[in-house]
């Protein structure tokens, strides 16, 4: 039997601020959830260019460091989840025992071992989903109405954390309960992007939501999520509307900048909609400029909603 998730590190808004949206976000390969969020939260994120003063008085580089902000700062309302994969053997690790969400056999080709992923997969899902239903309870607890608490939860991820983070997404068990607001995937891939792109061929005469439907059962079904009781019956999902953001580094060689623009291409085909940012000499890590996107993003996805 596989061992339990760690607890999840959790950083609540500080006084006066109040619990009034969520951000869930999901470590890569070799992290763990209070490993990243000691990076992320701490992360120095410079002011858009649009804001710095152009008086000539003033020093701008002198300015852009007295002007940066974190990710809590610059988002006082947001409660961050950082959870960790439960312990698993992991073949690029000669069988290691490390917290990962799903099993990767080789860092040159993600595609090697698929169906060795498929397990972990499948149990990191339903812990997610079980982990936003939680997360849907604290924002009523905190006062937000139950009919759009799912709205105020963006699960994003870093690498392997953001191929879960897609996939699960397309999956639908993230949204079997409540519809989720957006998904952020930074420096990732889609697992079993081939056969997903080959499920979207053979529906290309269809609309966008029919489309949408057959890989989303194709997933399922990828993953045993249709045995009425990991998953339930497709007829009780919800459609979704989120949209996804897609961040990747150019100089990106661990989890390489192509295959971003791949899982890009697929999730065009399906009919997702999806906003792409690329950042010129990141390699497998992230930026100033790319959390700033990220804060833009949520925050687009949140508006209207405080």
């Amino acid at each position: 039997m596989e061992a339990p998730h760690p607890s999840p590190f959790i950083h609540n808004p500080n006084h006066p601020h109040t619990h009034k949206t969520t951000l869930i976000f999901l470590h890569g390969t070799s992290q763990t959830g209070p490993e990243l969020a000691s990076i992320l939260l701490s992360f120095p994120i410079p002011p858009p260019v649009r804001s710095l003063s152009t008086s000539s008085n003033s020093d701008p580089l002198t300015q852009n460091q007295a002007e940066t902000k974190t990710l809590a700062e610059l988002l006082p309302n947001t409660r961050f989840v950082f959870p960790t994969g439960s312990p698993k053997k992991t073949t690029v690790f000669a069988g290691l025992e490390t917290n990962s969400w799903f099993n990767i056999h080789t860092f040159v080709d993600r595609t090697v071992g698929e169906t060795e992923q498929i397990p972990g997969l499948a149990e990191s899902i339903n812990y997610l989903s079980s982990l936003i239903n939680d997360e849907v309870e604290e924002l009523v607890k905190a006062g937000v109405r139950r009919e759009e608490a799912g709205d105020r939860i963006v699960v994003g991820g870093f690498s392997s954390g953001a191929a879960l983070a897609v996939l699960g997404f397309l999956s639908g068990e993230f949204e079997r309960r409540e519809r989720i607001g957006a998904v952020v995937a930074l420096s990732g891939w889609l697992p079993f992007r081939a056969q997903i792109d080959k499920v979207i061929e053979n529906h290309k005469e269809v609309g966008d939501g029919e489309r949408k439907w057959a890989v989303r059962k194709y997933v399922r079904q990828l993953l045993y999520m249709n045995d009425g009781v990991q998953g339930g019956k497709m007829g009780e999902m919800r459609e979704e509307k989120a949209e996804i953001l897609i961040c990747h580094g150019k100089k990106d060689v661990k989890v390489r900048y192509e295959w971003g623009v791949e899982m890009t291409g697929v999730l065009k085909r399906m009919g997702q909609k999806i906003e792409c940012r690329s950042y010129e000499g990141l390699e497998h890590w992230v930026c100033g400029e790319e959390m700033l996107d990220v804060e833009g993003f949520v925050e687009g996805v949140w508006e209207g909603l405080e």
